[in-house]
């Protein structure tokens, strides 16, 4: 894992600017960091046609990957990573990452000039905050996350998933060289088939995210999806050196330390805790610059944390179940497949109508069912609407009413970023993969790699084509998942249908001594810049110590924008290196 920074000026002598220096390969300058899944695959390639490797690097194989699909390199390289490639001879500058962008790569063209960088703080740092993207901050507080190619900087934007960008001469081409929208059905002969194809993608992830100069955690939370990767790896006989678990010890409703227990048991793990209510969130502020607002600064004491076991332990690699509930359809996923039998399939309509009202614990009508599971999502998809909120909602009642109207924040709510999909089902599913995405990228402040191999890109398209009921149905959610993994997963793990939230130590941080309550009602940045109203935030912050709120994930994104919008007052660009470049690990927070 490598920071990059760089740049390239066509005014002058056209020379990459960079930090560090790049590797030449084939005649071409290469940059990146990550990990590449398949590099057997590309070997095999090189032998193919003919070709000799000099290192095997990962910097190699994606200059050869680069001489060989030249634009296309994203659809044939597999794994975690963002690449700079640039080819002197027709001064073209290449920018990609992997195709589901959970490593992000940003970008500034500026005339006859582009900066570049795998850490938006460092071009920060080199090039200056510039003036804030307004918009951006209203996509934020309207969903508390922004999932699309604005960063809060107007002359900084990010790549999206599946895009490359070509700079030659000055003139900026981005590319679409994969699509999540695109995926094709697929039909296997019987359950067997499913089954080991998900084993098989499984294997392949996990072996590939395994492979790391240092040790290897996986981080176990007790759910369905840690514990898949967990077990998997164990399986294969490449057992992690550690599982590390963020555990509660008085927030019993948070507590899954009997579920961890079983997989630690069962599987022989080295077993590491962190006691998050010995750091609960808002009891400290963050130690460093954060480019973004984001939902983990106010968790900055835990990480801390993390960051130091994890250093104190050589460990390079944690590998995660991230995006498990996206991929495998967990967490109470909604039956609008059924919506996909309009207008023609109206026997199907109404046979899976039934069955999801048959297994409605709550005995709703169809009517209800019609309505909500294929009347709305079908008109929202028509209007590009997002599928995961049906209804329009209003923003919290702290944020200034004046701002919602003039910003239109309910629209922003309700509009739909992901890419546009030919059937209602599958734009639910593609929609939560698409968010999800945009959260992977890890913190510049780590140390080591958080590595996803639950979105190991062909476990993804794989889990996206196949037929509804293999992925959730009235029963079950989860269904070829629990199918695939019996034997592999304890039992009781398989057949869990709940996960225990923070939301108990969310309050207790804010209501003990907390240093963010403070700063979250005094001279307030947010009411200052005109986004939320001064009474009614001093009220909600004070019901959130008290453990009283309607929306939290709404409070913590403005929490994050007034600690983050404090930040920037105190951002300090750091001495430049020799190269006229500086890649910093942080700056410290000032109040």
């Amino acid at each position: 894992m490598k920071a990059f920074l760089g740049g390239l000026d066509l005014s002058e002598a056209v020379k990459l600017d960079c930090d560090p220096r790049a590797e030449m390969y084939d005649g071409v300058e290469v940059l990146c960091r990550g990990y590449i899944a398949n590099p057997a695959a590309l070997m095999q390639e090189a032998q193919r046609r003919g070709e000799t490797l000099v290192s095997g690097s990962d910097a190699e194989l994606f200059a050869k990957a680069y001489g060989w699909w030249r634009d296309d390199l994203q659809s044939h390289v597999l794994g975690e990573f963002a690449v700079v490639i640039f080819d002197p001879r027709c001064r073209t500058l290449f920018l990609a990452h992997d195709a589901m962008g959970l490593v992000p790569l940003f970008y500034s063209p500026r005339r006859e000039t582009i900066a570049f960088g795998s850490h938006l703080e460092h071009l920060l740092t080199r090039f200056g905050i510039g003036a804030l993207d307004e918009e951006y901050v209203a996509d934020y507080l309207a969903t508390g996350s922004v999932a699309t190619e604005r960063t809060p900087y107007i002359d900084f934007r990010r790549l999206l998933p599946g895009e490359s960008l070509k700079w030659v001469d000055g003139r900026m081409m981005r590319l679409k060289t994969w699509d999540i929208a695109r995926v094709q059905p697929i039909t296997l002969k019987d359950d067997r088939e499913y089954e080991e194809h998900l084993r098989r993608l499984l294997d392949d992830a996990v072996t590939a995210a395994s492979r790391a100069d240092g040790n290897v955690w996986v981080e176990l939370s007790g759910g369905l999806d840690s514990s898949t990767v967990a077990c998997v790896a164990a399986h294969l006989g490449a057992k992690p050196a550690g599982a590390l678990s963020i555990v509660y010890s008085t927030s019993s409703s948070a507590d899954e330390r009997k579920w961890i227990n079983t997989v630690v048991q069962e599987r022989g793990l080295p077993w590491f805790a962190l006691d998050a209510d010995e750091a609960r969130p808002f009891s400290e502020l963050p130690d460093h610059f954060c480019a973004e607002p984001a939902g983990v600064l106010p968790f900055a004491g835990l990480f801390r944390r993390y960051k130091d076991l994890a250093e104190a332990n050589n460990v390079r690699v944690v590998l995660t179940g991230y995006g498990g509930d996206q991929i495998f359809c967990g967490g109470s996923p909604k039956p609008y497949y059924i919506a996909d039998h309009l207008p023609f399939r109206l026997r199907d309509l109404l046979r899976d109508i039934r069955a999801w009202q048959a297994g409605d614990p709550a005995r709703r009508p169809f009517a209800y069912h019609l309505w909500r599971h294929v009347l709305i999502p079908s008109a929202n998809r028509w209007m590009g609407r997002s599928l995961s909120r049906p209804e329009v909602s209003r923003p919290p009642a702290w944020i200034r009413s004046e701002y919602g109207r003039e910003k239109r924040l309910q629209r922003r709510s309700a509009r739909q970023v992901a890419p546009k999909c030919g059937s209602v089902g599958l734009q639910y599913q593609v929609e939560a993969v698409w968010k999800i995405a945009f959260t992977a990228g890890d913190d510049v402040t780590q140390g080591f790699e958080f590595r996803h191999p639950l979105l190991y890109r062909p476990l993804v398209e794989f889990m996206l084509a196949i037929p509804w009921k293999h992925k959730f149905c009235p029963e079950s959610d989860r269904v070829l998942q629990r199918r695939a993994l019996a034997g592999i997963l304890p039992a009781p793990i398989s057949a869990r249908t709940d996960k225990a939230g923070p939301a108990e130590a969310e309050a207790e941080g804010l209501r003990h001594n907390s240093p963010w309550a403070e700063l979250l009602l005094r001279d307030a940045r947010v009411v200052e810049r005109g986004y939320v109203d001064a009474r009614a935030w001093t009220h909600v912050v004070n019901q959130m110590r008290f453990g009283r709120m309607s929306s939290m994930r709404h409070f913590i994104a403005t929490a994050a924008l007034e600690i983050w919008l404090r930040q920037l007052e105190s951002f300090c660009p750091a001495p430049r290196n020799n190269a006229g470049l500086s890649i910093v690990s942080g700056v410290p927070f000032s109040k």
